[in-house]
Order: structure tokens, then C-alpha cells, then sequence
């Protein structure tokens, strides 16, 4: 690069490497020009047609007024009444023997009998051995009258039986 300044050693123009250059202005004090730099670019015009916007539509023209409701006729029948529900149906339970209230208290012999006869009618339930579940029971009975579990249970042996019976055979 030349900058124009002339090197004051010798007298005669030359050319600097730029590594000495900075020293030699320094030094010298040569004034230099910056270097030119380029103009901004111009910015670009391009043009563009706008057209204008549609009108709006016209709004929607009123709705029709109501007309007015048609007498009724004579050949519609009046709404018939709401249906009230059925009456519930009377549920007859079959009336239980009663039960006799316990006046005293059983004994230890007692209360060891009804427990072994209570298992004994458990173990005959699961063998399904219906009339050995009912002995069972009604043995309980007979020591405790007012034992409802007893009762119960001997009742639905005793109907599962008559069920039982009232298949036919080879069924």
C-alpha cells in the first residue's frame, strides 16, 4: 500500500511493509487519509398497485314477524292425565312358629352339647347330607329353643330337601 509520505532516512520514496507502516506514521507524523469506504446501498423502490377493498354486503333483510298461532282445532283430544304407578303387591311371609324366650341360662353341658351339634351339622352341610344337617339342628333345638341360627338353618335344609325331592328322577 502507498500512503504518499516519503521516508525521511532517505529521502526517496518507498514503500513500507504494513507493520512498519504504523511505526513510520507515528514517528513521522505524516498525516494519511483514511481509506475511502463504500456508499451505503440505496434502497430499492419497488412499486405497488393497492387496490381498494369490496364494499361491505347489505345487511340481511328483516326476519318475518311470528304469524299468529292457529286456533286449535276440535279434532285434537285434550293430553290424557299422568298414568299413576301400580300399587305394590302385598308380600305374605310365611308365618314363623314362635320362638320360646329363654328363662335360664344353659349350662356348660349344654353349651358343649349345642357346639358339637353345631359342628356336626356344618360337617354334614358340606357332604351335602341334607337330613343328617337337619338331625343336627333340630338336636340344637331341643337344647335351645330360642337359638334363631339353629332355626334358620334347619329351615333351609329342610327346603332344600323338599326341592330336591320334587325333581324329577334322572335329572
Amino acid at each position: 500500500m502507498s500512503n504518499g509520505c516519503r521516508h525521511q532516512s532517505t529521502g526517496r520514496s518507498a514503500l513500507l511493509p504494513a507493520s512498519l507502516l504504523l511505526v513510520s506514521l507515528l514517528m513521522t507524523g505524516c498525516q494519511t487519509t483514511p481509506p475511502a469506504q463504500p456508499a451505503p446501498p440505496q434502497p430499492v423502490v419497488i412499486p405497488v398497485v393497492v387496490e381498494p377493498a369490496p364494499p361491505p354486503p347489505p345487511p340481511p333483510p328483516p326476519p318475518p314477524p311470528p304469524a299468529e298461532p292457529a286456533a286449535p282445532s276440535a279434532a285434537v283430544p285434550e293430553p290424557l292425565p299422568p298414568a299413576k304407578p301400580p300399587k305394590p303387591k302385598k308380600v305374605v311371609k310365611p308365618v314363623a312358629p314362635p320362638v320360646t324366650p329363654r328363662t335360664d341360662a344353659l349350662t356348660d353341658s349344654q353349651r358343649q352339647d349345642v357346639r358339637e351339634q353345631s359342628r356336626r351339622a356344618e360337617a354334614c352341610r358340606l357332604k351335602q347330607d341334607l337330613p343328617c344337617v337337619i338331625d343336627a339342628w333340630s338336636k340344637v333345638l331341643a337344647i335351645d329353643p330360642s337359638s334363631t341360627q339353629a332355626r334358620t338353618r334347619r329351615d333351609n335344609a329342610q327346603k332344600l330337601l323338599d326341592r330336591l325331592r320334587s325333581l324329577p328322577k334322572g335329572a
